[in-house]
């Protein structure tokens, strides 16, 4: 049973006319006839006594009409509730710890001024365990720093080049300096995040290539924490340079200028191309490509 046919047998039972239903619904009298067919062949019975000009009810389109009523009743505040009720689940957001307190906090504080009542969910890992948790739908959207990442199923709304840079210290020699070698770094006392964090991977690989190779004197996940040790001056670090972002601008810490180094990497908004958006999903992406 098709609802277009319902409302077609509500409507002809409203105007008692075939005629009159055609033009408002603005079919054929011949399409409306067959709708009407059916649906009685549906029901193994006639719905209409057609005697004269008009067409009326008969018992059985009557009990009929009852129910095509409360149907579309139904399916009317089914469509008002799509619209207009709260989507109760949280938003589901995968990232790592750099971006989680640069970026991410930023959009939050405006995300909630437009939905106070939205929960939000954020897990940070590995960018490979984001991107797992992303292709197996246990995260909504996931927000990395990596170099460009691609898949046939993915969608990136945002995918903006950032580059990292060595952090020191003002009261650090290397400060000092307008031109730093990279060999200069060896032997400082490197505050790092852990081995299997893409951009430690990238430095450490270039290391190898000019056969290079530093000890880490800190290993820790959370950008937070190396960037207040630095600013206690208890070594260096290796970082994005959008870190810095929430740190206080009175000169404490300097990006060393070294010369012969570059790296660069992708912040990369993600979602899944067959992921519903919910609007406020929608907002959310919509706030990480403003900021």
């Amino acid at each position: 049973m098709k609802l277009a046919y319902l409302k077609t047998f509500i409507r002809v039972a409203d105007r008692g006319s075939f005629s009159q239903a055609a033009r408002e619904l603005r079919y054929t009298q011949s399409a409306i006839t067959i709708q009407i067919q059916q649906l009685e062949e549906e029901f193994h019975t006639q719905l209409f006594d057609r005697i004269g000009k008009g067409v009326r009810l008969t018992a059985h389109g009557q009990l009929l009409y009852n129910h095509a009523q409360s149907i579309m009743a139904a399916c009317r505040q089914a469509e008002y509730d799509m619209e207009h009720a709260p989507i109760r689940d949280p938003i589901h957001l995968g990232t790592i710890h750099s971006l989680c307190n640069s970026f991410v906090q930023d959009v939050l504080m405006t995300f909630y001024r437009a939905h106070p009542d939205q929960s939000v969910r954020i897990t940070t890992g590995s960018p490979w365990q984001i991107e797992r948790m992303l292709n197996s739908n246990e995260l909504d959207l996931a927000y990395l720093f990596d170099r460009p990442l691609y898949d046939v199923n993915w969608i990136k709304p945002v995918d903006e080049e950032e580059d990292l840079c060595f952090i020191a210290h003002r009261d650090n020699p290397l400060a000092e300096k307008d031109r730093i070698k990279l060999e200069d770094l060896m032997e400082e006392n490197f505050l790092l995040t852990e081995k299997n964090d893409n951009y430690r991977f990238a430095f450490e690989q270039e290391l190898a290539k000019r056969g290079l190779e530093i000890q880490a004197r800190l290993e820790v996940p959370n950008t937070d924490i190396i960037l207040r040790l630095i600013e206690e001056n208890c070594g260096i670090s290796f970082l994005p340079k959008y870190s810095l972002r929430h740190h206080k601008a009175d000169g404490t810490l300097k990006i060393l200028p070294v010369e012969d180094f570059h790296l660069s990497m992708n912040r990369q908004l993600i979602y899944h191309k067959k992921k519903w958006l919910s609007q406020p999903m929608k907002d959310m992406i919509r706030f990480f490509q403003e900021h």
